[in-house]
């Protein structure tokens, strides 16, 4: 992985990552998934899906699934740090982190909101979410949001994503990845006071021996 590769990754800059196909078909099998709601036009894997302008933040999740059919949903969200606007009168001409000004209003929300959302629609609106999320155990947004989840699946090893143009990186990702999963009515008030942690292999990923 390159230096610029890794900066990215890391949070320095908002970022498209796409998931791995094979990756996304193993789940799909399990979820039968209707939405993707952290996607572009080109790296969509769901038949509905959200992108940056048409975001999953502002607005409600709507799909009207053929019987009963459940409302299931695939989150891979955009890894960044919440980033803070410029003052006013700012003259520096870089962003904290990546050689660009933050004009107001322009702050990338940073991966906890989305991650607040999959909860609030599982709660709201029905939906079980599966997140794709790095295993970052000593982030604020872990303990404030996997506590209220019903799953946490831990896997071995690390997830290949690939680059926003589809091509895989030089290396795999920085730190491992787990799938946080948000049911409904799963959570403080519901029938667990807690997730249930999952260790097995990735989908996708014969165990080693």
């Amino acid at each position: 992985m390159t230096p610029h590769e890794r900066s990215v990754i890391h949070g320095r800059g908002i970022q498209e990552w796409r998931t791995c196909p094979d990756l996304y078909a193993r789940l799909d099998l399990e979820f039968d998934f209707l939405l993707d709601v952290c996607a572009t036009e080109e790296n969509a894997l769901a038949d509905d899906f959200f992108t940056r302008e048409n975001s999953c933040l502002d607005q409600p999740w709507i799909a009207y699934p053929e019987g009963n059919h459940a409302l299931t949903a695939f989150m891979n969200p955009p890894y960044g740090n919440k980033e803070v606007e410029c003052k006013p009168g700012c003259k520096k001409l870089h962003k904290r982190r990546d050689g660009e000004h933050v004009a107001a209003g322009d702050g990338f929300p940073g991966v906890e909101a989305f991650i607040h959302r999959a909860w609030w629609a599982s709660q709201a609106w029905g939906w079980t979410v599966a997140c794709l999320l790095f295993s970052n155990t000593d982030t604020r947004w872990w303990h404030d949001y996997v506590p209220l989840a019903d799953e946490v699946r831990l896997w071995p090893g690390r997830v290949r994503f690939l680059l926003p143009d589809g091509t895989p990186p030089n290396a795999g990702a920085p730190k491992g990845s787990c799938l946080v999963i948000f049911r409904p009515h799963v959570g403080p008030t519901g029938h667990r006071g807690g997730p249930r942690f999952v260790h097995g292999p990735m989908p996708g990923r014969p165990p080693k021996k």
